[in-house]
This record gives structure tokens, C-alpha cells and sequence, in this order.
């Protein structure tokens, strides 16, 4: 038996090296073609069409900007607000460094660069923004003063020449547009050249054009001839002998907008200053202007009031009016021999140095603490001319230095400072942390915030109505809402981001500092601080649901009937005002507003509030583009693809809010698709949007989504801008890449072998994207997870892809397809999963001998598995021989099995009768369906033996292990089959005849 095993041994090996040797040619290439890698997406094996994985860490931008956001917020209280930057505000930062003599301290040429990029070198004229809301002014609306167009051309004209750079502009081109705002015929300049601006308001000379316009011209060297003396007297005919000097002759005119009546103190300095340039401040009655100066000064306080006492708000503006009326009394002879002696002067001067602000500059005034940066423009301006400035120390100027940084933006400087927190911020940033549950720990001061939002939130008498101020950390309950003296609640620069009424033909923005949309964004803000209830125990949650109802515009013939106004405070306009004022963004808004108040109020839903529907629904549908293949919402006020693109999502969303929804959405998809812009944050977010709430799964390019949150990114500032030309900081899009990061479904590709052997190992590997990120941050666990192998975790690699060395053990449960799942989890929580198939296989090694008697047969089969662990036993095999007699089947024969190295299999058949017979004998492969024919054998039985001497069991024993021996020894050249699974490949030869059969099965 020992010999035996040694024998069958060595046939197993010498038939493996044999039959692979025969099969590898064959096998080779089909086995190498079938083990590449396989790449697939969610099951769709089609490397082609999958995305790539874009370089970087998007997760970490995330992550580093909340880390920013949360700092800033736990330092100053406060999120950072980034502010547009205008030339009007780039001019006023200027002058205040070079006062401060730190004009050093700067990068004078991105200051430069940025000041040219608003240059049209055609047209030689300066033009941002505001200089376009100017021209969309509309007389019946509102008027927004120091923006004009010339105003904003003369600030670029200054900041260049403290820059020292007007060679950067042609001169002559420049001094032929200021000279074309010349009025003729009363001799002022108006805000844009004469011939070109229409009748109205526009055409009235203002005395803030006009100072501009002659202190650029003077660091022009530009020559006014016969205009000067016209202007002179203009200017002195705008003296009233008891109220000072107006900024226009118009009465009704409100030049210098509606925050302070006229005449006042800055109305005055811009006369007087004016006539200063030319040496003729003393051709004014003075006697009357003192009067004036005298009945605005408080000698015991030692303050100027802008205004007369009983026509303005006590106090209001006092730093800057004690500035103003500083510089007046240097302007005229209103010395120590009036009342301003020596100690006046000082008090004065003391006053204002005595009154800065803890970011180191100036509030406008003591009792209203706002702060813009024309308030601080205006003091410095007035301690410069007067030489009181010298009086600043070094540790001030520092300070009044470092207060610039609030209002520094690209390169630019705005209007307001960055601690004016917009509604849209908190909501902005709020709604982030919620996306990545992070509201209910301690990394917001919710009861902070609270107050914040809670004191944005007025109270207008006048029309008994609640609204949100869009702007946080103004002291507006300190101010009575309705009161027309203060119509800006507190901005007298009137910041674009919070003013734009107008006609819409340039500037195509529609902010306003009180609308839906700043209500549900607070709103929201604090259903998500968890602190909706507090705030409804101290305003009337149903009065403010009741304005928004009330707001929608239902005028009969009038062009947008059915939508909803800004504010329900407009219902008092008339209605081609209220008309002119809508636009859709203030309809989705109120819809919003009614949807989350109604839930809070437990009211039902929308549609029962008794808005008129229909009218909603025609107000929509009318707008709405069937253009052939494609579908979308004209916002009518712009073209610009962006706000079409978010327009269409208020379409669909709005529609589906009143349950009126019936578009076609593969014309949608169809206008999606033909309009993306991986360029544009704004329109990916909105494209996205849009699949979302239709469900039209568009496939977006994730590599260039990837890209674009990286090309967009500012790492000193930690916020995006809106365009990968990084001109425009959008403080939006963090929600929008982080409601994307969180929502977008992960798309998981996966990399392994697709045929693998038993007991070899299969190296899956796993990528894992969405529109935005490729990692999922420290609780991501992603697991291969099987029936048949059960639940293993993946190791995350440094490139923050996922990695593990699957064992796919030996057992028939494995054979010939393994199936799982490749499983997302954050956490505990289950995200995803992605099904994936591979195929196994296995080798047999089978080698077999046939020894033959007079009338009976003896066959041995030795059999082997080999696996990724080598050779092993077959177990659970066995085999069996069908005997045929004469061509018909007589019975069959099970063979005796033994296992040990490998598997033995024996038979021993005797014959019963003389004739021809055949032996079929099987291989029961328990990996098999099939059973396996080893091979078949015929012969003669001539006759029969009846009996046999019998001999000692010791001596048979014996004779049968040197007979088996000496044909084992004689057959092993010729008794080799090769088997493998599932190419197979059997090579079966015997000692009486040289067959060949080769039989390939696939599985």
C-alpha cells in the first residue's frame, strides 16, 4: 500500500507537468484574457464611460472651510461677510493709507490691476456695478447717490493718481467725458454725459457731481475756460441764507439720497470746497453760513449736528458732521474771533479722535453704531485737510490700518465691512453645518445665533407688519421702522448687495434689503438651530404667513398678475411700481415661506391658504420655453444662462408645490445637458438641482466637478468664487458644494480579477466618488460583503482609495461565481453598494490504470484538486462504471473511495458470462453537475473461471501488491489524465492501445 502511494504520487505530479505543458498553449490566452481588470460603476462595465478621479481633496476644502467659518464665528461673533468692491470704495481706501501716510503697506498693483479691469479701453471709461444700477435708475423708485457714472470714472481717476498710474489712461479722453456731464445751461455737471442721459432727475446737476468732477480734473490739469466762473456762481446760487448750501436746485430732488434731508453739512462742504479750489470760499455770505455752522454746533459738547435740531434723528451722524463742520469752519473765516477759538477746535478735534470704534475706526455716529467706510472716508478726509491728522499716533494709525482688512476684497475695497453679516450667510453656513449634522454639538453658539437672526427681525408699524432686515449686526432696534428720515435703516451708502431698485436694463440684480426670500432664509435658519418655537413665543408667526399670502400681485391686466411681490410692503406702490418689481425668485420665495411656516403651524397644506393658484400657474406657464427639443423658464430680465438655469429649478419646484407640474422633463434634460458649464459653479449646482428633483439621473463629468471646487477655491480667504477665472467671490456656493458633497449619490468603481482560483486571493480595489468628493471623510468603512465569504473591511490607502486581499477559500459554495457587494458605510448608517461577480475555477489532476484478467477487470483512479493552496483531495467525489454487455447496459458499479494526499478510487469488476463488453466509468466531480467520463474500455470474455485454488489472504496480499506494483511500473508513462476546471483538457492513454481524447469544456 505504501508503494502504492509513492507510485500514484509521482503520476499526479508527472501528469500535471504533462498536461500543463499540453494546455498551456491552448488555455494561456483565454485565461489571460480572461483575467484583466475589470472596471465598473454601479454595475455598468464600461470603463470608457467612467469617470475619472480628479487629483486633490475636496473633502479637506470642505473641512478647512468650516474650521475657517467656526473660528471666525467663535473669535468675532460673527461670520465673515465678503462684500462686492466698487471704485467708490477702492477711492476711499486709498485716500485714508495715503493720509495715513501707508500707502507702503499695500500691494499698490493688484490695487492697480484691480482699478484697470474696469476700464474700457474703447470707450475710456471706468464702469463697475454700480455705475450700472446708476443708469437703471428709475425716477419713480429710487435714487442712490455718489455712483454715477461720472462720480464712479472721477474715484478711479483719484485712486490712480495717489497710485501715481495715470499713465495708464489717456487723459484727453478722460477730461472730453467729464467735460460731456457739463449741464450749459445751468452750468453743474450732472452724472453722465448730457446729450446721451434721459429727461428727469439725471439731468439735474448735483453738487457731488460737480466736486468730483473738478478734483479730477485738477490732478488732470484739465482746463475748464469759461465754464469755472459759470460754475462759481452756480455754486453760490445753491446758498439758502438759513439753511446752508443744497447738493442740487431742485426741492424735491433728493440728490444725496433719502438717508438725510438737504441742505446739511456734506452739502455744504462739497459748495465750499468747490469754490475753494478756485479761491473763491469767500464769496459766500458768510455772515448767513456762520449763523448756520453756529445754530449745528453744541458748545458744550463740542459736536456738530448734521442737520438742524427737529429735522433728523438726535445725533445721527454726529462724528462725521463734527468732521464736516471742522473743515467748514477751516474753509471760511469762521475763527477764534467767532466762537471756534483754540479750545473749541480741540474739542471738536477731541471728540472725533476720542470716538473710534473697537475695529479701530469710526461709527458714523456715538448713539447708531454703524460703521461704512465712507463714515471713516469722511472723518480722515476731515482730520487730513485740517492737519488734525498729525494728532493720530502711530498706535492709532496702526489701528485704523488694520480696519481697512474688514473691507478689503479682490483686490478692491468695499463698502461695507465684513462683520455685517448678511440673513443669506447664516443660512448659508447654518445649512452647511446641518448637511453634515454638526448642528446639535458645540461647534455653533446656537443661542447667539439666535439673537442675531431674532434682532434682524422689525416691526413696521406703519404697514403692522413683521420683515427680516437681509443684514445682521446693525443696531435696528435701536431705530424706529417706517420712519422717513431713515428709509436705509442705517446705510447711507446704499451697499449693492442689500439696493437695486431700478429699471433692469444694465445691471441685472434684484437685491433688496427686506424681501421673502431674506424671511425664509432666517427662518430657516433658526428651524435649523432648533429655536423656531423661541422665536415664535416672541413674533406672530401667523401674521408674518399672512403678509406673504397677501403679497402676491393680483392687478388685472397687468403683466406679471398671479406672482408674488417682494415684500408686502410694496401693496401701497402704485401698480405699475409693484409691477415693475417682480420677478419669480420673489414668487419661490414665498412659496418656501408658506411651506415652512404651515408645517411649523401644523396649517395643511399650501394650497388651502387661499392664494389664487390658477393665477400663480398662468403667471408661470406663460414664461415657460418649448423650444423644439428643449424646455426651460424665461426669467424675462436677463439672458443670462445661469439665472435661467436656476429659474427653471423655481419653475419645477414651484409648479410641484402647487401640484400643477405636467412639463416634459427628457426637454429639460435635453436643455440641462446642452447648457452645462463646468466653469460655473452656479450652473453645475442649479443642473444638479434640477436632476434631483426630477430624477433624470444626468450623468455629470465628476472630473471636471472635481476640478472645478479646486480651481474655485481661495485658500487665503476660504470661500469659492463663482467662475474658475476667479474674479467674483460667491459666498453661496459653500452650501451648494456641500448640499452636492452630501446628497449626490456616491458612485463606487472597483477594480479585481475576473477569475480567480480556489484558495487564491482576489485584490479588489475601490474608488469612491460623487459629483464632488472622492473621500468621505475619518467614519467612511467601506466592506466587501458576501454570502458565500462573509463580511470583510477594506483598508483605506493614502490616495484614499479602498484596498483588500479577498481569500476565496476551496469549497463548492465558491464555485464557479462568487457574488457580493462592495458597501458604503458612514458609520453605523448604510450609504451604498455596488454588486460585483467573478468568476473561479480550479485544476484536476487524474491519472487512471486498467489492469485486465481472463473475466475479470481491476481500475484505479487517483485524483487531486489543485487550488491557490496546492494539491489536495477531491473530497466528496466519487466514481462508478456503467457495464455494457453486448451494446446494453447490465449494471452499474460504484468505486470504493479513500482518501489521503489525493483520492484514491477503486473497482474491481468480474465478469459473469462469456462476450463482449464495455466499461464506461465516471468521475462524480462534487464541483460538477455533470458527471465526468475518465474513460471506457472493451474486451472479450472467452470463458469463464469457476472457481480458484484458494490460497493463504497473506500470500494474495502479496502476489497483488508486486502484480500492481511491476504494472504500475510498467504503466506510468501511459496512464496520465489532466483535467482543468473549467478549461479542461483530458489526455488518457493505456498500456494496450495509444488513444487520444481531448474534450474542452468552459464553465
Amino acid at each position: 500500500m505504501h508503494i502504492r502511494k509513492i507510485v500514484f504520487l509521482l503520476v499526479i505530479l508527472i501528469g500535471f507537468i504533462i498536461g500543463f505543458w499540453c494546455t498551456s498553449n491552448n488555455t494561456s490566452e483565454q485565461l489571460n484574457a480572461s483575467q484583466h481588470i475589470i472596471v465598473s460603476e454601479n454595475g455598468l462595465k464600461n470603463p470608457e464611460s467612467l469617470p475619472k478621479i480628479a487629483a486633490g481633496d475636496n473633502y479637506q476644502i470642505i473641512e478647512d472651510i468650516f474650521s475657517a467659518k467656526l473660528n471666525e464665528y467663535n473669535t468675532n461673533g460673527y461670520f465673515n461677510q465678503m462684500y462686492e468692491p466698487s471704485l467708490q470704495a477702492t477711492y476711499y481706501g486709498l485716500y485714508i493709507l495715503k493720509a495715513l501716510d501707508m500707502l507702503d503697506s499695500v500691494d499698490q498693483t493688484t490695487i492697480k490691476n484691480y482699478i484697470m479691469s474696469h476700464y474700457n479701453t474703447t470707450t475710456h471709461i471706468f464702469t463697475d456695478n454700480y455705475a450700472l444700477r446708476y443708469l437703471d435708475t428709475d425716477a419713480n423708485k429710487e435714487y442712490y447717490p455718489f455712483t454715477t457714472l461720472l462720480e464712479v470714472n472721477c474715484y478711479a481717476i483719484l485712486s490712480l493718481a495717489i497710485l501715481d498710474q495715470l499713465t495708464e489712461i489717456d487723459s484727453t479722453y478722460t477730461i472730453n467725458f467729464i467735460l460731456s456731464c457739463y449741464h450749459d445751461d445751468i452750468h453743474g455737471f450732472i452724472g453722465q454725459p448730457y446729450n446721451t442721459c434721459p429727461s428727469g432727475i439725471l439731468k439735474i446737476p448735483t453738487m457731488d457731481n460737480t466736486y468730483y468732477a473738478l478734483i479730477a480734473l485738477d490732478v488732470l490739469n484739465g482746463d475748464l475756460g469759461t465754464k469755472r466762473d459759470d460754475i462759481v456762481q452756480y455754486i453760490k446760487d445753491l446758498q439758502d441764507p438759513v439753511w446752508g448750501f443744497a447738493n442740487d436746485g431742485d426741492d424735491d430732488f433728493r440728490s444725496l439720497g433719502g438717508v438725510m434731508l438737504e441742505p446739511n453739512l456734506l452739502s455744504a462742504y462739497y459748495c465750499i470746497k468747490s469754490l475753494d479750489l478756485y479761491g473763491y470760499a469767500y464769496s459766500i455770505d458768510t455772515v448767513k453760513f456762520h449763523q448756520y455752522l453756529q445754530a449745528l454746533y453744541d458748545e458744550q459738547t463740542f459736536i456738530f449736528q448734521i442737520l438742524p435740531s427737529g429735522y433728523h434723528t438726535p445725533d445721527r451722524d454726529n462724528i462725521i458732521a463734527s468732521a464736516l463742520g471742522l473743515q467748514l469752519s477751516d474753509l471760511t473765516p469762521f475763527h477764534s474771533e467767532y466762537f471756534l477759538d483754540s479750545g473749541n477746535r480741540s474739542g471738536v478735534i477731541n471728540f472725533i479722535l476720542n470716538n473710534r470704534n473697537s475695529m479701530g475706526n469710526w461709527d458714523s455716529s456715538t448713539p447708531y453704531e454703524f460703521h461704512e467706510l465712507i463714515d471713516t472716508f469722511q472723518i480722515i478726509r476731515g482730520l487730513n485737510e485740517t492737519g488734525a491728522i498729525f494728532q493720530l499716533t502711530t498706535a492709532d494709525k496702526n489701528e485704523i490700518f488694520s480696519s481697512l482688512s474688514y473691507y478689503n476684497n479682490s483686490g478692491g475695497f468695499s463698502l461695507l465691512s465684513n462683520d455685517y453679516t448678511s440673513v443669506e450667510q447664516y443660512y448659508n453656513v447654518i445649512n452647511s453645518l446641518d448637511q453634515y449634522d454638526r448642528i446639535g454639538g458645540s461647534d455653533i453658539d446656537k443661542q447667539a445665533v439666535y439673537e442675531t437672526i431674532k434682532d434682524s427681525c422689525l416691526y413696521d408699524a406703519y404697514f403692522d407688519i413683521y420683515y427680516f432686515y437681509a443684514c445682521t449686526n446693525m443696531p435696528l432696534q435701536e431705530l424706529i421702522a417706517g420712519r422717513p428720515e431713515i428709509p436705509g435703516k442705517g446705510f447711507r451708502s446704499y451697499p449693492i448687495e442689500y439696493f437695486t431698485m431700478g429699471k433692469k436694463e444694465y445691471l441685472k440684480e434684484w437685491n433688496r434689503k427686506d424681501d421673502h426670500k431674506a424671511k425664509f432664509q432666517a427662518l430657516d435658519t433658526l428651524k435649523e438651530i432648533f429655536m423656531l418655537d423661541n422665536f415664535e413665543s416672541e413674533r406672530d408667526l401667523s401674521n408674518m404667513l399672512d403678509d406673504v399670502v397677501n403679497s402676491q400681485f393680483l392687478v388685472t391686466g397687468q403683466s406679471n398678475e398671479g406672482a408674488f411681490l417682494p415684500t408686502i410692503a410694496l401693496s401701497s406702490y402704485y401698480p405699475s411700481q409693484q409691477n415693475s418689481e417682480i420677478i419669480f425668485e420673489h414668487s419661490y420665495y414665498a412659496i418656501k415661506c408658506m411651506e415652512l411656516l404651515t408645517e411649523h403651524l401644523s396649517l395643511g397644506p399650501i394650497t388651502d391658504l387661499g392664494f389664487d393658484v390658477g393665477l400663480l400657474q398662468k403667471f408661470i406657464t406663460y414664461r415657460i420655453v418649448n423650444d423644439g427639443t428643449y424646455t426651460y423658464f424665461d426669467p424675462e430680465y436677463t439672458d443670462n444662462m445661469e439665472a435661467i438655469l436656476e429659474n427653471t429649478y423655481y419653475m419645477i419646484y414651484v409648479l410641484n408645490a402647487i401640484n400643477m407640474y405636467t412639463e416634459d422633463n427628457q426637454k429639460i434634460k435635453n436643455f440641462v445637458l446642452q447648457n452645462l458649464n463646468y466653469s460655473n459653479v452656479k450652473n453645475v449646482y442649479y443642473s444638479y438641482k434640477i436632476s434631483e428633483i426630477l430624477g433624470l439621473d444626468i450623468s455629470f463629468d465628476v472630473d471636471r466637478t472635481h476640478n472645478l471646487v479646486q480651481d474655485i477655491y481661495s485658500e487665503e480667504l476660504h470661500e469659492f468664487y463663482l467662475t474658475t477665472d476667479r474674479k467674483t467671490i460667491e459666498q453661496q456656493a459653500f452650501l451648494w458644494i456641500c448640499e452636492m458633497a452630501k446628497n449626490d449619490k456616491v458612485r463606487i468603481s472597483s477594480e479585481y480579477t475576473d477569475n480567480v482560483m480556489l484558495g487564491d486571493y482576489n485584490l479588489i480595489n475601490a474608488s469612491l466618488c460623487n459629483i464632488i468628493l472622492k473621500d468621505f471623510g475619518p467614519y467612511t468603512i467601506v466592506k466587501f460583503e458576501s454570502p458565500q465569504i462573509g463580511t470583510i473591511v477594506f483598508d483605506q490607502q493614502v490616495d484614499n482609495s479602498f484596498q483588500k486581499a479577498i481569500s476565496i477559500p476551496v469549497s463548492t459554495n465558491n464555485y464557479p461565481t462568487v457574488r457580493g457587494n462592495i458597501t458604503l458605510y458612514d458609520g453605523p448608517n448604510f450609504i451604498e453598494e455596488l454588486p460585483i461577480v467573478f468568476q473561479t475555477y480550479y485544476d484536476l489532476t487524474i491519472a487512471h490504470k486498467v489492469s485486465k484478467g481472463s473475466n475479470n477487470v481491476n481500475i484505479e483512479i487517483n485524483v487531486s484538486l489543485i487550488s491557490g493552496l496546492g494539491a489536495q483531495p477531491l473530497y466528496d467525489c466519487y466514481a462508478y462504471a456503467d457495464v455494457y454487455e453486448n451494446g446494453n447496459l447490465m449494471e452499474t458499479k460504484n468505486f470504493l473511495v479513500e482518501h489521503t494526499d489525493y483520492s484514491f478510487l477503486t473497482l474491481n469488476y468480474t465478469f459473469q458470462s462469456v462476450g463482449d463488453y464495455t466499461l464506461k466509468f465516471y468521475l462524480e466531480n462534487p464541483y460538477e453537475l455533470d458527471s465526468l467520463l475518465v474513460n471506457e474500455t472493451q474486451f472479450t470474455v472467452a470463458g469463464i473461471i469457476v472457481s480458484t485454488p484458494k490460497i493463504d489472504s497473506t500470500d494474495s496480499d502479496k502476489s497483488s501488491k508486486v502484480t500492481l506494483k511491476t504494472d504500475y511500473q510498467n504503466a506510468i508513462p501511459l496512464m496520465i489524465a489532466i483535467i482543468s476546471i473549467p478549461s479542461c483538457v483530458i489526455g488518457i492513454s493505456t498500456k494496450l492501445k495509444r488513444k487520444s481524447i481531448i474534450n474542452s469544456r468552459s464553465k
